[in-house]
């Protein structure tokens, strides 16, 4: 008895149907893998969000989000602020010991916390955020981070809660604080010259660990070689330093951002007028 075999369209068809599968399957993986990098990411902001709370609470103020000059801790950032209320009261002294020694974070030598990665600042979709990176600019290794403060409307403002020598206290936010937002997404930009978890090259630290949801850049600027433009809240690629003049992620479709309750919202891309809303302490809107 002579058995019946495929014939070569059935086989095609197997084979098309096969690999529709194997794509749809795929496809799930990949999801669910960016469902709880996702989730953990969002985690990591629920809990910076309750560090900067318990801040306010013991020092009646929200950090500043970049310490100014001849302060204890000049031109740190905020992320180091709030290192004992994440748990790192021993790495927070130890940073307080090498500012006493040094003022400047960067001269003569470059505090060693500049190249040190911070897991509690890093998200886990931004591929750039678990590694140090190299500054083209600056010839150095630099610890990035993905999260940012939110200057407001644009960094010369500062009508948010996280900016140059900023002291604003819950009392002070008059929008109420599940209306304005704290820190927001915004991987290490291209050339990792903009986006630092420890401290920042710029005197105010603006792009380096703030930012505001408006920023209008001056091309004039060597430091900031962009065209002239308002940079808002475009999906980005971080290909250049442009990238690093706006919040985004690596998330499809929006990013992330704490509000000053503590909670975590997912913003999409194009909700300028939203953004802007948020970014105010006092805005009234």
């Amino acid at each position: 008895m002579c058995r019946r075999g495929f014939t070569l369209v059935e086989l095609l068809v197997v084979i098309a149907i096969s690999g529709i599968l194997l794509g749809l399957t795929l496809t799930s993986v990949q999801a669910a893998r960016e469902a709880a990098r996702r989730a953990s990411c969002n985690n990591h902001m629920k809990q910076i969000g309750l560090a900067l709370i318990e801040h306010e609470i013991s020092f009646r103020r929200f950090p500043a989000g970049t310490v100014a000059r001849f302060q204890e801790l000049e031109y740190t950032s905020w992320m180091v602020s709030i290192l004992p209320q994440l748990g790192e009261l021993a790495w927070f002294e130890k940073i307080r010991m090498h500012s006493r020694l040094q003022n400047s974070p960067f001269r003569p030598v470059p505090h060693p916390n500049l190249a040190r990665i911070n897991h509690h600042y890093g998200c886990p979709s931004d591929p750039h955020s678990s590694s140090l990176q190299y500054s083209l600019r600056h010839s150095m290794l630099v610890g990035p981070t993905s999260f940012l403060g939110v200057s407001g409307i644009n960094s010369k403002d500062r009508d948010g809660v996280l900016y140059f020598d900023s002291r604003v206290k819950s009392s002070e936010i008059i929008d109420g604080l599940s209306q304005t937002i704290l820190v927001g997404e915004r991987p290490i930009s291209g050339g990792s010259n903009f986006g630092w978890w420890y401290a920042g090259v710029g005197v105010d630290g603006a792009f380096d660990h703030t930012l505001g949801v408006y920023e209008e850049v001056d091309p004039t600027n060597p430091w900031m070689p962009c065209n002239a433009r308002k940079f808002v809240f475009p999906e980005r690629v971080s290909s250049s330093d442009c990238d690093g003049m706006n919040f985004w992620s690596f998330h499809p479709g929006g990013a992330n951002f704490l509000h000053a309750d503590g909670s975590v919202h997912f913003v999409s891309y194009g909700s300028d007028d939203v953004l802007r809303a948020l970014a105010t302490r006092n805005g009234r809107d």
